[in-house]
C-alpha cells in the first residue's frame, strides 16, 4: 500500500540506502521516466515521456515515503471508465522507497479511491535506476521481477547501445541467459546484432538462449554464424565442443 504524506516534510538528499541516488529511473510497465538529480541540498527530477513538462522537487522522509511536487494523481468519477474528465480534487503524488535504486508507486486506484496518476500504464509502478552496473548486479541476485522485455524496450530508449557501452549490455543479456530469463535475453542480444552484426560472442550467447527456449532452428542459425565469424578470425579452436555437436547434430 503507497502510503501519502500529511506531515510537514523537511527536504533533504540522502545518500547510499538512506534516499535516492542521482539518474534515470524507468519501469517496465510505463514509458514515463523520472530523471532525478541533486541540486545544492534538494533533490529535483523532471519527467521524460510524459505528455506534458513536469519537474520539482523530491521530498522524502524518515520512514522512506517521498512525494513528488508538482505532480498530481486526478480523481474520476468511476475507476472503470478512467476517460471521464477528472475531478477537480487532486493530490501530490507519493511513493515509497525500496532501497537506494528503487522507488514503488501505484498508478491508480480502486472504485473507493478513483484516481490515476498516468493513464495507460500499469496499476503498480516499479520505478528501477538506469545503471547497467546495478542492473547486472541485480541479475547475478536472481532480483529479475522488473527486467522484462518491456523494461529492456524503455532502457534502450533512454539508454541507447553504444560501442562505449556494448560489452555491459551483452554482459547483461549472458547473465540474463544464466538466470533463466532465456526471451529476455534472447531480445536484448537480438538488439545487440541488429546494431552491431559483428559483436561474434553475441551469436554464441543467442544460440544459448534460443536452445533453452526449445527453438532449435534459431539457436543452429546462430550459432552457425557465430562459427563462421570465429573461423574467419582464426579462432576456430576456442569454438566450444558443444556448440559444434548441436550443429552437427542438425546437419
Amino acid at each position: 500500500m503507497i502510503k501519502y504524506l500529511n506531515l510537514i516534510l523537511i527536504t533533504v538528499f540522502l545518500n547510499g540506502n538512506d534516499g535516492l541516488s542521482q539518474g534515470k529511473y524507468i519501469t517496465d510497465k510505463c514509458n514515463v521516466v523520472f530523471n532525478i538529480h541533486k541540486n545544492g541540498n534538494k533533490l529535483i527530477y523532471s519527467l521524460m515521456g510524459y505528455k506534458k513538462t513536469i519537474t520539482g522537487e523530491v521530498f522524502l522522509s524518515n520512514d522512506s515515503s517521498l512525494r513528488f511536487e508538482n505532480l498530481y494523481s486526478h480523481f474520476y468519477d468511476t475507476i472503470e471508465d478512467k476517460k471521464f474528465p477528472p475531478m477537480k480534487k487532486a493530490y501530490i503524488v507519493g511513493g515509497e522507497i525500496e532501497n537506494s535504486d528503487t522507488f514503488l508507486i501505484q498508478n491508480y486506484g480502486n472504485a473507493m479511491n478513483p484516481y490515476i496518476i498516468f493513464d495507460g500504464c500499469g496499476k503498480y509502478l516499479k520505478y528501477q535506476l538506469n545503471n547497467l552496473h546495478n542492473i547486472i548486479e541485480k541479475i547475478k541476485n536472481n532480483n529479475l521481477d522488473i527486467f522484462t522485455i518491456d523494461f529492456f524496450k524503455i532502457l534502450l530508449q533512454t539508454n541507447p547501445i553504444t560501442p562505449k557501452i556494448l560489452t555491459t549490455y551483452n554482459n547483461i543479456a549472458y547473465y540474463l541467459q544464466k538466470a533463466g530469463a532465456n526471451e529476455e535475453a534472447a531480445y536484448l542480444l537480438e538488439k545487440i546484432i541488429e546494431k552491431f552484426p559483428n559483436r561474434t560472442v553475441a551469436y554464441y550467447n543467442l544460440g544459448d538462449a534460443y536452445w533453452a527456449l526449445g527453438e532449435k532452428q534459431k539457436a543452429i542459425k546462430a550459432y552457425t554464424t557465430y562459427i563462421e565469424q570465429m573461423c574467419q578470425k582464426g579462432l576456430q579452436k576456442k569454438i566450444p565442443k558443444v556448440v559444434v555437436e548441436r550443429v552437427s547434430k542438425k546437419k
